[in-house]
Protein backbone atom coordinates (compact mmCIF):
# COMPACT_ATOMS: atom_id res chain seq x y z
CA UNK A 1 0.00 0.00 0.00
CA UNK A 2 2.98 2.34 0.69
CA UNK A 3 3.92 1.70 -2.80
CA UNK A 4 0.79 2.56 -4.28
CA UNK A 5 0.28 5.41 -2.59
CA UNK A 6 4.05 6.48 -3.58
CA UNK A 7 2.86 5.97 -7.40
CA UNK A 8 -0.30 8.08 -7.07
CA UNK A 9 1.64 11.03 -5.67
CA UNK A 10 3.98 11.03 -8.39
CA UNK A 11 6.81 9.10 -7.49
CA UNK A 12 8.89 8.68 -10.72
CA UNK A 13 10.47 5.88 -9.40
CA UNK A 14 9.58 2.73 -6.79
CA UNK A 15 11.39 0.47 -4.75
CA UNK A 16 9.93 -2.24 -2.43
CA UNK A 17 12.10 -4.31 -0.49
CA UNK A 18 10.74 -7.77 0.26
CA UNK A 19 11.55 -11.26 0.57
CA UNK A 20 8.17 -12.95 0.18
CA UNK A 21 7.56 -13.58 -3.93
CA UNK A 22 3.84 -12.86 -3.84
CA UNK A 23 4.56 -9.89 -2.40
CA UNK A 24 6.82 -8.60 -4.56
CA UNK A 25 4.76 -10.20 -7.36
CA UNK A 26 2.28 -7.51 -6.15
CA UNK A 27 4.48 -4.93 -6.36
CA UNK A 28 5.46 -5.07 -9.88
CA UNK A 29 2.10 -5.37 -11.12
CA UNK A 30 1.58 -1.72 -10.40
CA UNK A 31 4.69 -0.76 -11.49
CA UNK A 32 6.99 -0.44 -8.64
CA UNK A 33 10.73 -2.07 -8.61
CA UNK A 34 10.97 -5.44 -6.29
CA UNK A 35 13.59 -6.17 -4.41
CA UNK A 36 14.73 -9.41 -2.92
CA UNK A 37 16.62 -8.51 -0.13
CA UNK A 38 17.58 -11.97 0.29
CA UNK A 39 19.26 -11.91 -2.65
CA UNK A 40 20.59 -8.62 -3.27
CA UNK A 41 22.03 -5.83 -1.07
CA UNK A 42 19.01 -3.29 -0.82
CA UNK A 43 21.23 -0.37 0.25
CA UNK A 44 23.29 -1.09 -2.65
CA UNK A 45 20.77 -1.47 -5.08
CA UNK A 46 18.88 1.89 -3.98
CA UNK A 47 22.07 3.79 -4.74
CA UNK A 48 22.47 2.19 -8.34
CA UNK A 49 19.23 3.31 -9.15
CA UNK A 50 20.04 6.64 -7.93
CA UNK A 51 23.07 7.44 -9.69
CA UNK A 52 24.68 6.89 -6.03
CA UNK A 53 22.57 9.77 -4.40
CA UNK A 54 19.70 7.53 -2.46
CA UNK A 55 15.96 7.65 -3.07
CA UNK A 56 14.48 11.17 -2.23
CA UNK A 57 12.13 9.24 0.64
CA UNK A 58 11.65 6.19 2.36
CA UNK A 59 9.10 4.36 4.20
CA UNK A 60 9.40 2.05 7.05
CA UNK A 61 6.88 -0.39 7.01
CA UNK A 62 8.11 -3.69 9.08
CA UNK A 63 8.48 -2.06 12.53
CA UNK A 64 9.98 -3.95 15.77
CA UNK A 65 9.96 -7.46 14.36
CA UNK A 66 11.80 -6.94 11.50
CA UNK A 67 14.34 -9.93 11.28
CA UNK A 68 17.10 -10.60 8.33
CA UNK A 69 16.54 -13.28 6.09
CA UNK A 70 18.31 -16.11 8.13
CA UNK A 71 15.46 -15.62 10.88
CA UNK A 72 17.42 -13.08 12.93
CA UNK A 73 15.34 -10.52 14.78
CA UNK A 74 16.58 -6.81 14.47
CA UNK A 75 14.39 -4.03 14.98
CA UNK A 76 16.33 -1.51 13.72
CA UNK A 77 17.77 -2.96 10.99
CA UNK A 78 14.90 -1.70 8.25
CA UNK A 79 15.37 1.68 9.91
CA UNK A 80 19.01 2.14 9.46
CA UNK A 81 18.58 0.60 5.92
CA UNK A 82 17.03 3.24 5.29
CA UNK A 83 19.60 6.09 7.08
CA UNK A 84 21.53 4.59 4.46
CA UNK A 85 19.55 4.70 1.23
CA UNK A 86 17.65 7.81 1.37
CA UNK A 87 20.05 10.94 0.25
CA UNK A 88 20.58 13.96 2.07
CA UNK A 89 17.70 15.91 3.31
CA UNK A 90 15.71 13.09 2.52
CA UNK A 91 12.70 11.76 4.38
CA UNK A 92 11.85 8.98 5.93
CA UNK A 93 8.46 7.93 7.27
CA UNK A 94 8.35 5.04 9.62
CA UNK A 95 4.95 3.09 8.93
CA UNK A 96 6.03 0.30 11.11
CA UNK A 97 5.23 -0.10 14.54
CA UNK A 98 7.48 0.06 17.73
CA UNK A 99 6.57 -0.17 20.85
CA UNK A 100 7.47 1.03 24.19
CA UNK A 101 7.91 -2.37 25.62
CA UNK A 102 8.56 -5.57 24.10
CA UNK A 103 8.67 -8.02 26.93
CA UNK A 104 9.71 -10.44 23.66
CA UNK A 105 12.48 -8.46 22.44
CA UNK A 106 15.74 -10.19 21.18
CA UNK A 107 18.00 -8.45 23.48
CA UNK A 108 17.62 -6.28 26.67
CA UNK A 109 17.55 -2.75 24.81
CA UNK A 110 14.94 -3.86 22.44
CA UNK A 111 12.59 -5.29 25.53
CA UNK A 112 13.03 -2.11 26.88
CA UNK A 113 11.57 -0.53 23.52
CA UNK A 114 15.10 0.93 22.20
CA UNK A 115 17.13 0.69 19.14
CA UNK A 116 20.45 1.02 18.12
CA UNK A 117 19.29 3.75 15.85
CA UNK A 118 22.34 5.02 13.82
CA UNK A 119 21.40 8.59 14.49
CA UNK A 120 24.86 10.16 13.72
CA UNK A 121 24.71 9.11 10.24
CA UNK A 122 21.14 10.41 10.20
CA UNK A 123 22.38 14.03 11.79
CA UNK A 124 24.87 14.34 9.01
CA UNK A 125 22.65 13.30 6.63
CA UNK A 126 20.32 16.28 7.27
CA UNK A 127 17.54 13.88 7.37
CA UNK A 128 13.83 13.94 8.50
CA UNK A 129 11.69 11.60 9.87
CA UNK A 130 8.10 11.27 10.86
CA UNK A 131 6.62 8.43 12.86
CA UNK A 132 3.50 7.51 14.68
CA UNK A 133 -0.06 7.10 13.90
CA UNK A 134 -1.61 8.46 11.06
CA UNK A 135 -4.18 11.33 10.98
CA UNK A 136 -6.86 9.41 9.29
CA UNK A 137 -9.56 11.95 9.16
CA UNK A 138 -7.24 14.25 7.54
CA UNK A 139 -6.51 12.23 4.46
CA UNK A 140 -10.32 10.14 4.34
CA UNK A 141 -11.91 12.72 1.90
CA UNK A 142 -9.64 13.19 -0.20
CA UNK A 143 -8.58 9.43 -0.53
CA UNK A 144 -12.64 8.36 -0.89
CA UNK A 145 -12.64 10.74 -3.79
CA UNK A 146 -9.73 9.48 -5.54
CA UNK A 147 -11.38 6.29 -5.17
CA UNK A 148 -14.63 7.05 -6.61
CA UNK A 149 -12.49 8.59 -9.56
CA UNK A 150 -11.23 5.61 -10.26
CA UNK A 151 -7.66 7.02 -9.65
CA UNK A 152 -6.58 4.74 -6.64
CA UNK A 153 -8.14 1.28 -5.93
CA UNK A 154 -6.39 -0.29 -2.72
CA UNK A 155 -8.56 -3.35 -3.74
CA UNK A 156 -5.81 -4.23 -5.68
CA UNK A 157 -4.17 -5.67 -2.36
CA UNK A 158 -7.10 -8.09 -1.90
CA UNK A 159 -6.13 -11.42 -2.59
CA UNK A 160 -9.39 -13.59 -1.49
CA UNK A 161 -13.07 -13.16 -1.37
CA UNK A 162 -14.58 -15.18 1.31
CA UNK A 163 -17.50 -15.35 3.48
CA UNK A 164 -17.51 -14.64 6.99
CA UNK A 165 -17.40 -18.61 7.95
CA UNK A 166 -14.48 -19.14 6.41
CA UNK A 167 -12.88 -15.47 7.92
CA UNK A 168 -10.86 -17.91 10.40
CA UNK A 169 -9.65 -20.60 8.50
CA UNK A 170 -7.94 -17.83 5.96
CA UNK A 171 -6.84 -16.10 9.39
CA UNK A 172 -4.76 -19.22 10.49
CA UNK A 173 -3.38 -19.77 6.84
CA UNK A 174 -2.00 -16.47 6.38
CA UNK A 175 -0.28 -16.67 9.86
CA UNK A 176 1.19 -20.18 9.11
CA UNK A 177 2.08 -19.13 5.74
CA UNK A 178 6.41 -19.84 5.16
CA UNK A 179 8.02 -17.45 2.98
CA UNK A 180 7.91 -19.50 0.05
CA UNK A 181 3.81 -20.71 0.44
CA UNK A 182 0.80 -18.52 -0.23
CA UNK A 183 0.04 -15.64 2.24
CA UNK A 184 -3.62 -13.92 2.05
CA UNK A 185 -2.41 -10.58 1.69
CA UNK A 186 -6.55 -9.28 2.38
CA UNK A 187 -9.22 -10.71 2.66
CA UNK A 188 -12.75 -9.32 2.59
CA UNK A 189 -16.09 -10.65 3.62
CA UNK A 190 -18.68 -9.00 1.90
CA UNK A 191 -20.60 -10.62 -1.06
CA UNK A 192 -20.79 -8.38 -3.99
CA UNK A 193 -24.74 -8.02 -3.81
CA UNK A 194 -23.87 -6.17 -0.72
CA UNK A 195 -21.53 -3.87 -1.11
CA UNK A 196 -22.85 -0.28 -0.99
CA UNK A 197 -22.77 2.07 -4.23
CA UNK A 198 -20.25 4.81 -4.49
CA UNK A 199 -22.06 8.12 -4.68
CA UNK A 200 -21.13 11.33 -5.62
CA UNK A 201 -18.53 12.76 -3.07
CA UNK A 202 -19.24 15.16 -1.27
CA UNK A 203 -17.71 18.93 -2.08
CA UNK A 204 -13.97 19.53 -0.10
CA UNK A 205 -14.25 22.19 2.57
CA UNK A 206 -12.69 25.36 1.51
CA UNK A 207 -8.81 25.51 2.70
CA UNK A 208 -8.02 28.00 5.90
CA UNK A 209 -5.21 29.32 4.92
CA UNK A 210 -4.56 31.51 8.42
CA UNK A 211 -3.88 29.95 11.69
CA UNK A 212 -7.19 30.60 14.28
CA UNK A 213 -4.77 32.37 16.20
CA UNK A 214 -3.94 34.94 13.20
CA UNK A 215 -4.87 38.59 13.04
CA UNK A 216 -4.99 38.83 9.74
CA UNK A 217 -8.17 37.13 8.05
CA UNK A 218 -8.74 33.56 6.63
CA UNK A 219 -8.57 33.25 2.96
CA UNK A 220 -9.92 30.44 1.49
CA UNK A 221 -9.52 28.66 -1.71
CA UNK A 222 -8.09 25.17 -3.00
CA UNK A 223 -4.32 24.44 -2.54
CA UNK A 224 -2.21 25.94 -5.59
CA UNK A 225 -0.85 22.64 -7.82
CA UNK A 226 2.21 20.54 -7.11
CA UNK A 227 5.14 21.76 -8.95
CA UNK A 228 7.73 19.62 -11.19
CA UNK A 229 9.93 20.53 -8.03
CA UNK A 230 7.38 19.25 -5.72
CA UNK A 231 6.87 16.28 -7.09
CA UNK A 232 10.18 14.87 -7.05
CA UNK A 233 10.25 14.96 -3.82
CA UNK A 234 8.26 11.74 -3.68
CA UNK A 235 10.49 9.91 -5.71
CA UNK A 236 10.68 5.82 -3.96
Amino acid sequence: MAALSATIKGAAKVMVVDRHPDRLRLAEQIGAIAVDDSKTDPVQFVLDQTMGLGADRGCECVGYQAHDPQGTEDPVMTLNRLVQSVRFTGGIGVVGVFLPQDPGGPDEMAKQGKVAFDYGLHWLKGQTIGSGQAPVKKYNRRLRDLIAAGKATPSWIVSHDLSLDQAPDATRTSMSATTAGPRSCCTRTAPASRRPELRPADPLPPLQLAGRNSRRPARTGRPPPLTERSRTWQTS
